[in-house]
C-alpha cells in the first residue's frame, strides 16, 4: 500500500491538479482494480478513492 500512497494522496485531493502522466498507465486502468468475495470471486471495481484517514470509497464496474 505504501507504494500507492502518494497517488491516492494526489487522486483525493481536491486542491491538486492530478496529472495522470505522472502514474503507471496501469493504476489508472480500471481494469485492474477489484475486490474479492468471501467465496474468493473477483467484483470489478472502479478506481477507489483512499483517503489519509483510511476510508475507502468505491464503485461497483
Amino acid at each position: 500500500m505504501v507504494k500507492f500512497r502518494k497517488f491516492f494522496e494526489d487522486l483525493t485531493n481536491e486542491e491538486n491538479h492530478f496529472k495522470e502522466s505522472e502514474y503507471n498507465e496501469e493504476w489508472l486502468n480500471d481494469d485492474n482494480w477489484f475486490v474479492v468475495d468471501s467465496h474468493g470471486d473477483k467484483k470489478g471495481i472502479y478506481l477507489p478513492a483512499v483517503y489519509e484517514d483510511g476510508e475507502i470509497n468505491w464503485r461497483w464496474r
